[in-house]
């Protein structure tokens, strides 16, 4: 199943990168301390882990098995603190955890956005990127700490016959279609509440879609290749009225698009930016992975002039100043300088999702992972720290980090 990537979003790339070989947790441990009798302490060994993996020494389930249980740990630790005060709680443990990055008051705004249920009956229904919506939202609620206010969700239907929209979720939301997406992020550039120092996250769940360049919109120097990528709103693919009694296609969002508004953002009020999408552009699927049931690919049929009619759509806008960058404009060059990209995937790569047969939950392969390597960071972890994490070493997919990839993450 796909969702969305990379070339049209970002710049450079940075990845994670396998290395195979066959080694278990407890033998690893054994090795390393063959007179201790006591159960694996998953810290140590996640440190002698990474030493290993730097060396070329390790088999990537190990890298899941320790991301899955450091995740689970700081879940642990972060609802120990809340039931207990953390004045009960070793400290000294969490060995400086996300509560480091947090930022005075809250100072997060974001923007999350899952579609699992798209209007058009040609475009394949999804099953867990509402799931990864909501995992992001509590990583933000929870290890930051962002007030519910300063989170705009966006979901969409969870697929759940039985449950009726908007009864199967459960926080308040409003539904992904394009108008409300672009809107979310319009009014982060209108509000007057966010600060020059504090920090926008904008998370993505849901399909993608690359479209070949046109010669007139393609980037100079010529590029065979060269291609627009766009993430797929909930109404995609379906018709609106209009004022004069015609009707028009709802249209994708395209990167040139929404590299306008972050610079616009940006240059207005803060620069401190991140973009996250779990989505991809490849257009083939792979099936089978252990205990996990991987769900059909993440793909959806591309719309008919749809580069066009993107560019006409997004350079009619009248939110943003009349002196901005248009994106039908043949030198068009990408903002990278206003946010860090994350992506889940690259872009001849599946961003997949999957069920998991013990818990029966569905959500992204990549999400789960991210969020793990997130409650593993301290104070002093960079975007490209996170994207190389143990974590985040996936069988199928690369993630990759692109734009002010060295900074420090949520620009603590």
């Amino acid at each position: 199943m796909l969702r969305s990537a990379s070339r049209g979003f970002g710049g450079e790339e940075d990845d994670c990168r396998t290395t195979p070989t066959s080694v278990t947790p407890d033998e690893l441990w054994k090795a390393r301390y063959p007179t201790d009798t006591l159960d694996v302490d998953h810290d140590e060994l996640l440190k002698e882990v990474q030493q290993r993996y730097s060396a070329g020494e390790l088999v990537e389930p190990t890298l899941h098995e320790l991301g899955d249980l450091n995740g689970k740990k700081q879940e642990l630790i972060s609802l120990l603190r809340k039931t207990h005060g953390s004045e009960n709680i070793d400290v000294s443990a969490e060995k400086d955890l996300s509560n480091s990055l947090k930022k005075p008051n809250g100072r997060f705004h974001a923007v999350i956005v899952g579609i699992n249920k798209y209007d058009d009956p040609r475009t394949t229904s999804l099953k867990g990127c509402v799931n990864d919506a909501l995992l992001f939202r509590d990583y933000l609620l929870q290890d930051l700490s962002v007030p519910a206010g300063q989170i705009t969700t966006l979901l969409s239907p969870t697929g759940d016959e039985h449950l009726p929209f908007p009864q199967d979720i459960p926080v308040p939301c409003n539904a992904p279609t394009r108008e409300n997406i672009l809107d979310a992020l319009y009014d982060l550039y209108d509000s007057p509440n966010i600060k020059p120092d504090d920090s926008i996250i904008i998370f993505y769940a849901g399909h993608g879609q690359s479209y070949r360049a046109p010669d007139a919109v393609d980037q100079s120097p010529p590029r065979s290749n060269a291609s627009v990528e766009a993430l797929c709103p909930a109404d995609r693919n379906t018709l609106k009225s209009c004022s004069d009694g015609t009707e028009d296609i709802i249209v994708d969002i395209s990167d040139r698009e929404i590299n306008v508004i972050l610079g616009e953002i940006a240059k207005k009020i803060c620069g401190n930016i991140t973009l996250i999408l779990d989505c991809c552009y490849a257009r083939s699927g792979i099936r089978g992975l252990g205990d996990k049931e991987l769900f059909p690919f993440r793909y959806c049929p591309p719309i008919l002039s749809a580069v066009s009619l993107m560019f006409k759509a997004a350079d009619a806008s009248g939110r943003l100043p009349s002196d901005r960058p248009r994106t039908a404009d043949p030198n068009f060059r990408a903002n990278m300088n206003s946010h860090v990209l994350i992506a889940s995937a690259k872009d001849y790569e599946e961003a997949l999702e999957y069920k998991d047969r013990k818990t029966g939950v569905s959500q992204g392969y990549f999400t789960s992972r991210f969020i793990s390597a997130l409650r593993s960071s301290t104070s002093t972890t960079t975007y490209r720290d996170v994207v190389e994490s143990p974590e985040l070493v996936m069988p199928f997919q690369t993630a990759i980090v692109a734009g002010r990839k060295t900074a420090r993450l949520w620009f603590a």
